[in-house]
């Protein structure tokens, strides 16, 4: 046993309930449940026909990120569908952007963001949100039926869900969003949308050509990640020796 087994985690197959949906076995890095003190929730999901996914909600101070992406990372930008996502800083005025090639969406504490609509899945759309922290937490909203208003929290711990409400009203809300087909889009939140360019590496064929990269602020004014997809097609050796002063990295 290595004295840095500790900080690798060989990621299980998670059966999905929705196999005709979602491509199964899904794969999903659970942050401190998976890995002690992780500060990285990730999961791994391809969409395979089309269906609505999640609503509308907002993390208090962590960052999230959303890849979207098709399904075959050698063939990284073999992308067809057409994905509608609701964004805003007020749940009331959130406008809809609508993603046709592979990008990322950058979610900064307190913004609504929800529910996805993979409106048309004419090839399989690979999707993984990022989020900043090893336990998840949202909040979402309810009217009631006398006008008041409540904020519920949802918040996943080492335990599983400590607090998880019945969720139908948020489910329904989303459902209202797509059926009312709120078309808003003032271009006031693009600056948080980002297609990756087709980039093409010098490094022949030991990865695959053209690949997928996210190099931050660099392309993304106060972006907090720096990712990207790169697909190994024979033997190689790649990286030096180094460490990161600050930053985790995964």
């Amino acid at each position: 046993m290595s004295r840095f087994d500790e900080f690798v985690y060989p990621i299980p197959k998670r059966y999905s309930e929705r196999g005709d949906v979602y491509a199964s076995p899904k794969a999903y890095f659970l942050g401190n449940e998976s890995l002690k003190n992780s500060r990285l929730r990730m999961g791994f999901s391809v969409v395979l026909k089309p269906t609505l996914a999640g609503h509308p909600h907002f993390h208090h101070s962590i960052e999230e990120y959303y890849l979207f992406s098709g399904s075959d990372l050698v063939d990284f930008f073999d992308f067809d569908a057409e994905i509608d996502i609701w964004f805003g800083e007020d749940p009331d005025e959130m406008e809809k952007y609508t993603i046709t090639k592979p990008g990322i969406v950058r979610i900064p504490p307190g913004m609504w963001h929800g529910p996805i609509h993979y409106r048309n899945v004419r090839k399989p759309v690979a999707f993984s949100p990022v989020y900043f922290d090893g336990e998840i937490s949202k909040i979402t909203r309810r009217i009631k039926a006398d006008g008041t208003v409540e904020y519920p929290s949802i918040v996943t711990g080492l335990g599983g869900d400590l607090l998880r409400p019945s969720l139908a009203f948020a489910y329904e809300w989303a459902k209202k969003l797509v059926a009312t087909g709120q078309t808003k889009h003032t271009g006031k939140y693009d600056k948080y949308f980002y297609e990756y360019p087709v980039e093409h590496h010098q490094y022949g064929d030991t990865y695959a050509n053209p690949r997928g990269k996210f190099r931050g602020i660099t392309q993304m004014p106060e972006a907090r990640f720096y990712g990207g997809f790169s697909v190994v097609l024979k033997d190689t050796n790649m990286e030096v020796p180094h460490i990161h002063y600050s930053n985790d990295e995964y």
